[in-house]
C-alpha cells in the first residue's frame, strides 16, 4: 500500500511518501539469527514498489520515501524493530525498508470502531 496525502484533483501532493507492506508473521531476534523474518523475494518486491512509482513521485515533486514493513504484536505500543536491506542495491536504494511492529488489539479495536479510527503515519517513525 502507498499513501499519498493532499488533493489530487488539485495537483497537492505533500512532498512525502510512505510504502507499507503488511506482513501476517513477526520476526524472531536470537542472538543473530533471525526467524519468520521477510524473504529476500519481500525485500525486493518492497523495493519494486517504489520504482513502480518513481516516475510518479518525481513528476509530482515527491522528495521523502519511506517504506516499512508493517507486522503484529500481541500488545503495547507501536515499535521500531530494526530494518532490512540488500546490500547489492544499496546504491539504488540507499534508505532501508524500516521493520515496525503494530499491537494486534489496537489494530482489531481500530477496525471495529465505526468509523475507522485511523493510526498515524507519524507514530511509525
Amino acid at each position: 500500500m502507498t499513501v499519498l496525502t493532499g488533493d489530487t484533483d488539485k495537483g497537492e501532493i505533500n512532498s512525502m511518501c510512505d510504502v507499507l507492506d503488511a506482513k501476517y508473521y513477526c520476526p524472531d531476534w536470537t542472538g543473530n539469527i533471525a526467524k519468520k523474518s521477510p524473504s529476500v523475494e519481500d525485500i525486493a518486491k518492497q523495493y519494486l514498489y517504489y520504482m513502480a512509482y518513481k516516475a510518479f513521485l518525481t513528476h509530482h515533486h515527491v522528495t521523502e520515501v519511506k517504506n516499512y514493513f508493517l507486522m503484529p504484536k500481541e500488545d503495547g505500543e507501536i515499535e521500531d524493530a530494526g530494518f532490512v536491506n540488500l546490500e547489492m542495491l544499496h546504491d539504488s536504494f540507499p534508505d532501508d525498508i524500516g521493520i515496525r511492529k503494530l499491537p494486534a488489539k489496537r489494530l482489531y479495536e481500530c477496525y471495529l470502531k465505526n468509523p475507522i479510527e485511523p493510526i498515524s503515519l507519524s507514530e511509525l517513525g
